[in-house]
């Protein structure tokens, strides 16, 4: 994984912290009492929750280390969307959906002709005569589908601006080939992980469709399941449209709905969670390109957590992993002369936080390791910490249950991606407030 995980970190402490959508909750209650304002100049809500969007979307794909200039050419992208989303309304009585300021849902396709984007090694400082194709690779397409949150951070009479999240799924036609297509290593298989993030303003012609224009990043990678393994990271602009069939609901001069919140009960509870993944070696990269195979790797994970809102919560946890391919690492560096004995095991601490809307979560961690000896090549490219994301569902029935992924990185290079199942132990739980 590269730089896009980070900004996805700062826009997840954004989603999770209180913006200026907040400030603006007044100010909405009071605007709903206001039954003279004229409603041709307001925005209306869709009374049936649904919109519509297409938009178009340029950029660039990133060279976001020296490597990655050393080969890249073309830079330059291309893709259009399009979108269902569900808006949240007043009238809903979701004390979830207030919180975070009648938020939407939405599931989308997307093309993106990425046939621009092409690699050549040229020999000369970083590669040598024998180290050149003497052809060019290129990415092809990548086709796309995926699902995302987006919440309005200021909203005022005829425009509001917004911010989105979104992840998902991609299909690369033309990935790394030792055949035909050798020096793309930014994609190394064709499916391939999604993810996404924009920051918009858009505009009401009419209470029926809005113009909006933002800054968008998009990235794809194998998240660690494949190599090569660079990610190929699309930063730039998008116009789109979006319809609202059917909407007569006046947001401003309707008479207030604001929800009734229901109560909600602090908790202190352990969590536990058991981690399963597959994986890829870099060293096979380096070493033995043409029999790069997936390992596995088991985690687990001890939680202290604090509930302290309906949509947060709080804690420390400690993280143990078993990588099952230790026995390949030592193999293979002792082929090209390293005495190393690597361990499988790994075991570190993390400061978690995690999102809650309804019955989906965003958790996320930054942490560090007691200790790791996965190998010499390992410790020259990993840091001591580590970070984690994740999108994660939560079945109560099930006794809050709860499945999910997440993808695990050194300082934005992806370890792994795993399926994780969690399941909470409350300690101690406050009366309703």
């Amino acid at each position: 994984m590269d730089k896009k995980i980070l900004l996805i970190f700062f826009m997840l402490m954004l989603f999770c912290g209180n913006t200026a959508a907040e400030n603006t909750d007044a100010e909405i209650g009071k605007s709903l009492n206001e039954k003279t304002a004229d409603s041709a100049d307001v925005r209306r809500k869709p009374p049936t929750h649904f919109s519509y969007l297409a938009d178009v979307f340029t950029g660039k794909v990133l060279k976001h280390d020296k490597y990655v200039k050393s080969w890249l050419r073309g830079d330059k992208t291309f893709s259009v969307g399009a979108e269902v989303r569900y808006n949240f309304l007043p009238s809903d009585d979701d004390a979830f959906a207030e919180d975070f300021n009648y938020p939407t849902l939405f599931g989308g396709v997307r093309y993106g002709d990425y046939n621009s984007v092409t690699m050549r090694k040229e020999a000369g400082d970083m590669w040598s005569e024998n180290q050149v194709s003497g052809y060019t690779s290129d990415m092809g397409d990548v086709y796309s589908v995926y699902g995302g949150f987006s919440r309005v951070l200021l909203r005022r009479k005829r425009w509001d601006i917004d911010y989105s999240l979104f992840t998902g799924a991609g299909y690369c036609t033309h990935p790394f080939s030792l055949k035909d297509n050798i020096d793309n290593e930014l994609i190394g298989n064709h499916w391939n992980i999604f993810f996404g993030l924009g920051l918009h303003a858009s505009y009401y012609l009419s209470p029926e469709i809005a113009l909006r224009a933002g800054a968008e990043l998009m990235h794809h990678s194998n998240g660690a399941m494949d190599r090569p393994n660079k990610g190929a990271n699309a930063a730039g602009l998008s116009v789109a449209v979006i319809a609202f069939p059917g909407n007569t609901f006046d947001w401003r001069t309707e008479p207030a709905m604001k929800t009734q919140k229901k109560t909600f009960g602090k908790s202190l509870y352990a969590e536990f969670a058991l981690g399963y993944a597959l994986r890829s070696l870099n060293e096979e990269w380096l070493w033995d390109t043409e029999n790069i195979k997936l390992y596995p790797n088991y985690s687990f994970q001890a939680s202290l957590m604090y509930r302290y809102s309906r949509r947060w919560a709080s804690g420390i946890a400690v993280n143990v992993d078993y990588g099952d391919y230790a026995w390949r690492v030592k193999q293979l560096e002792r082929s090209v002369g390293f005495d190393y004995d690597p361990s499988p095991w790994s075991v570190g601490f993390a400061a978690r936080h995690e999102t809650f809307f309804h019955n989906l979560s965003l958790p996320v961690e930054l942490g560090g390791y007691f200790y790791r000896h996965i190998g010499s090549n390992a410790s020259e490219l990993e840091k001591p910490y580590f970070e984690k994301i994740g999108i994660h569902y939560h079945l109560p029935r099930l006794g809050g249950l709860t499945i999910g992924a997440n993808v695990k990185a050194h300082l934005l290079r992806a370890d792994y991606t795993e399926i994780v199942v969690r399941y909470p132990l409350v300690i101690k739980k406050q009366q309703h407030e």
